[in-house]
């Protein structure tokens, strides 16, 4: 992937729905999912799941959040103040500027000595001990700090690291290793094919709207171990209010989904919606094509991938 240099996407996120129809329909889930994913963060440590969760909140949200822990025996430990970047996701924070709004970076956890180990390990920049209190596994943790900070959106290396993906005008008779090398050098499209081995549980794509499962990037879209973890997460889920949210979470991350990035700049198609947000300053556009297995009745019709065939 070749970047821009000294370019600097400011932190925005947006999504747009394809009609009013699927907007009236998936707006209210897509928000009540995403309630029941920052639910899922806290009770996987109160279930035991892992040591620590973090959250990074307004200042003003502390008092909230704390309430919300304690009922759950959990605890809240502000580790660091950033500056508050607005409305969207992000994927990098900055310092706090005086008399700007401001956010705190917090570790929950049971245990105050968990907390002391996280602060330690986050001073000290040890990725592989911060992964190991959040509950992430290892081989995620070791894709993480190989391409962090270079690529502080590795969608597109989680995709390349990917078995079995399929890379556009690469054909099985090409054994030359410089040319392979040459030919890597280009890629500009990833298929990541066959539904029926599609793992939905490890889909990072749609994190940027808050619907995903497992709180780390995924060294793979096969990820079997984050998969795992993610069905132990979702067996947390008690009532029936909670496990239809999950199915519903599950479905929306099994679409067909297009995600594809240009000179910092992510757009995520997926038949019912698109999304847009900072990602990756990159020379030339990189497009990831996940063929999954849901397609909503809302989904929008049309000839190109993602959408539903006229």
């Amino acid at each position: 992937m070749k970047l821009l240099k000294n370019i600097n996407t400011e932190s925005f996120t947006t999504i747009n729905y394809v009609s009013a129809g699927a907007r009236n329909v998936w707006q209210p889930i897509i928000a009540n999912c995403n309630q029941l994913v920052q639910r899922l963060e806290l009770l996987s440590v109160a279930e035991d799941q892992r040591h620590c969760a973090w959250r990074t909140v307004s200042n003003f949200r502390i008092p909230e959040l704390t309430k919300e822990c304690l009922k759950l025996g959990l605890n809240v430990y502000p580790i660091e103040n950033i500056g508050s970047w607005g409305q969207g996701f992000t994927h990098k924070t900055k310092a706090p500027i005086e008399g700007k709004p401001t956010s705190t970076y917090c570790i929950i956890t049971k245990k105050i000595e968990y907390a002391q180990e996280y602060h330690i390990a986050f001073d000290k920049g040890d990725h592989e001990k911060q992964g190991e209190l959040l509950g992430f596994p290892r081989c995620c943790t070791a894709f993480f700090k190989k391409v962090w900070p270079k690529y502080f959106d590795p969608v597109w290396q989680c995709a390349e690291n990917t078995y079995g993906n399929e890379f556009e005008n690469i054909t099985e008779f090409e054994h030359d290793a410089q040319s392979m090398t040459q030919r890597a050098n280009e890629r500009r499209l990833i298929d990541i094919c066959n539904p029926h081995d599609f793992k939905s549980l490890a889909n990072p794509i749609l994190r940027y709207i808050g619907l995903r499962v497992g709180f780390h990037i995924p060294c793979s879209f096969n990820c079997m171990e984050s998969i795992r973890i993610a069905s132990f997460r979702l067996a947390i889920c008690k009532s029936r209010e909670e496990k239809d949210l999950a199915a519903m979470l599950t479905a929306l991350l099994s679409m067909s989904i297009e995600w594809s990035v240009l000179h910092g700049i992510a757009l995520i198609k997926t038949p019912i919606f698109y999304v847009r947000t900072n990602s990756m300053p990159t020379v030339g556009k990189y497009t990831i094509r996940l063929n999954g297995y849901f397609m909503p009745k809302e989904s929008a019709r049309g000839v190109g991938f993602p959408f539903r065939e006229e």
